[in-house]
């Protein structure tokens, strides 16, 4: 639905009208993604099922700023093209879905719930407050990458190359989604551990390469971030998913995703907001400075648990 929107959208309103189907039908459908593949993957797989979790939503996020950077330099009608496949692709998932087979067996007297359940089982609570920091870190740098960099690249580098902002959005989800699969059989502590100092050397690089004024340097700190954001991740997903039951992981999905978005949107729109006030590089700078701090603390209740 959010694509037609954006597809016959005559004015910004129904742009932000777009943007807010689309966010209750992502944090729905990844929540119950999530749970499903940690469900439906083999006992001897369960965690690459986990990891697949992390990979699958930077993955389409990274082949989606691609794809559509290219359509934005080279087609005639990028709009269009973009939300007519994003529709006929939905569509074609829903109709999926119906040859899907339910993971969780439930009484026959039982009704589903059509309210969501967040929460954080007692198992899986002390795991989920230790990387809670970090997961809102990395969060908030795959916005800085995902919501501010494509549009740095226009209004402070000074570049109004369509292909250049795709890549400007795709590096990061791309990095994150291709270190997320090669660890999936990885320590996840000693992952989470190296993504915690991969995405604060990214952060840094970002910032820096404000002061710079050089575009090349902000996406190779992009990278690194990424690759931050995609071990730090799935190593958070490998170690709550096997603590809860069947039953709990659409609850704790939940609880990791409200969460996560609202890391990337609620700094998101102070960081616009500030702009203006502030100017652009002290914005990103503080934005960067405030992702690295939750970064440290999450450092450092980790290092606190790899000790005990």
């Amino acid at each position: 639905m959010s694509s037609v929107v954006f597809l016959v959208a005559p004015s910004v309103d129904w742009v932000i009208a777009g943007r807010v189907v689309q966010g209750f039908a992502t944090g729905i459908a990844t929540t119950a993604f999530t749970a499903a593949l940690a469900e439906v993957a083999p006992p001897n797989r369960k965690r690459v099922g986990v990891a697949l979790g992390s990979v699958c939503l930077t993955g389409g996020l990274a082949l989606g700023s691609l794809v559509t950077g290219l359509l934005i330099e080279y087609a005639a009608s990028p709009n269009t093209i973009v939300f007519t496949g994003l529709s006929v692709t939905t569509c074609l998932g829903v109709v999926a879905i119906f040859y899907l087979p339910e993971t969780i067996t439930r009484p026959p007297d039982a009704r589903p719930p059509l309210v969501a359940r967040i929460a954080v089982p007692d198992a899986a609570r002390a795991e989920f407050t230790a990387a809670a920091p970090v997961v809102v870190a990395i969060w908030m740098l795959s916005a800085l990458s995902g919501g501010l960099a494509p549009a740095l690249v226009h209004s402070f580098f000074h570049n109004s190359s369509g292909l250049l902002n795709g890549v400007s959005g795709f590096i990061a989800p791309a990095m994150s989604a291709t270190v997320g699969l090669a660890i999936a059989r990885r320590d996840p502590r000693r992952s989470m551990l190296a993504g915690i100092l991969l995405s604060i050397v990214g952060a840094g690089v970002i910032a820096g390469s404000l002061g710079a004024g050089w575009v090349a340097a902000m996406i190779v700190g992009q990278a690194v971030a990424g690759a931050g954001f995609g071990a730090s991740f799935t190593a958070f997903l490998r170690l709550t998913s096997p603590l809860v039951t069947p039953t709990q992981h659409a609850g704790i999905a939940a609880a990791t995703y409200v969460l996560s978005y609202t890391a990337f949107g609620i700094p998101l729109v102070a960081a616009g907001s500030l702009t203006g006030r502030l100017g652009t590089a002290p914005t990103v700078w503080s934005y960067a400075a405030m992702a690295v701090l939750f970064a440290l603390a999450g450092l450092q209740m980790q290092i606190r648990i790899l000790r005990a």
